[in-house]
Order: structure tokens, then C-alpha cells, then sequence
């Protein structure tokens, strides 16, 4: 897999944020209560859907949030996690979500890069930028974001 490594300035992301037993389970529940469109609006025309990943915990329970890049304050209801001045690792998945796409993306970042020490991520949660995510065309193209010193 090709990826690269980039600075950004820091920055801050509003949204939801729960703990679930399902590793992207906050964006079926958002989805289901219709908040999964009401962020869409939030995060404005042309701006991805994020995806932040905080951990599991003892349990195996997901600590996630789905949200937008937020630009002045934050709306009401939304929590906010603020990104300091970083560095980056960034891999394009992009093919079929039946082929597990986004899973094999994170297993290759897991075993061959963090486990064999060749990025040393910060304690931060990692992002899943949603450039594309078409079910019906099984078709997706999600930026991983690792923040690595």
C-alpha cells in the first residue's frame, strides 16, 4: 500500500461520540435516530465525514465519534476533540466494502507498520476520513489518518 507522511496545523472535530460494542457502531446508531444526515448538514457542503477512533476498552467496547472538520464553534450537542500541530501517516483504502477493504487497510497498518515499530503512533484517536462510502454500489475510498511522531 502507497501512504505518506504529512504536517497539519493544529485543528478540531465535532460530533458524536459513543462507546459501542461494534468497532464503527455509532454510525449504524446515528444513522438509525437520523443524525447521521443532520451532521452531513453540520459539516457543510464538500466536507467528509469523519471518523475518530479513541480506543477500546477492558471490555473490547469501541470509544468512537463521527463528525466534521469544525470551523468556528461548535454546535450545540456536539462534543469536540481538538488535534494539536502534527505529524501524520495516511493510506488511501479504496475498493469493495464486501472485500473488507477498510479492515485489511487498518490489519496491514496494525501488523506491518505499528507492531513492527515502523510508526510510532501518538496518543490520539486515529481518523477515518469518508471521501466515499457507496452500499449500494459496494464501492468506498476512506483516508486513515494515524497521528505518529
Amino acid at each position: 500500500m502507497e501512504y505518506e507522511i504529512v504536517c497539519r496545523d493544529a485543528f478540531a472535530v465535532a460530533g458524536v461520540r459513543r462507546v459501542t460494542s461494534e468497532a464503527g457502531g455509532v454510525w449504524g446508531q446515528l444513522r438509525a435516530e437520523g443524525g447521521l444526515e443532520a451532521l452531513r448538514r453540520l459539516a457543510g457542503p464538500g466536507s467528509p465525514l469523519l471518523g475518530l477512533c479513541f480506543g477500546f476498552d477492558e471490555k473490547g467496547e469501541n470509544d468512537n465519534m463521527v463528525g466534521f472538520l469544525l470551523r468556528g464553534e461548535a454546535p450545540e450537542g456536539c462534543e469536540v476533540c481538538r488535534y494539536p500541530a502534527c505529524r501524520w501517516f495516511v493510506v488511501t483504502a479504496e475498493g469493495k466494502i464486501s472485500d473488507l477493504t477498510l479492515r485489511r487497510a487498518w490489519r496491514w497498518i496494525h501488523r506491518e507498520l505499528i507492531d513492527d515499530g515502523v510508526i510510532c503512533p501518538r496518543d490520539a484517536p486515529t481518523i477515518e476520513e469518508y471521501e466515499l462510502w457507496d452500499e449500494a454500489a459496494d464501492r468506498c475510498r476512506v483516508k486513515l489518518r494515524v497521528p505518529v511522531y
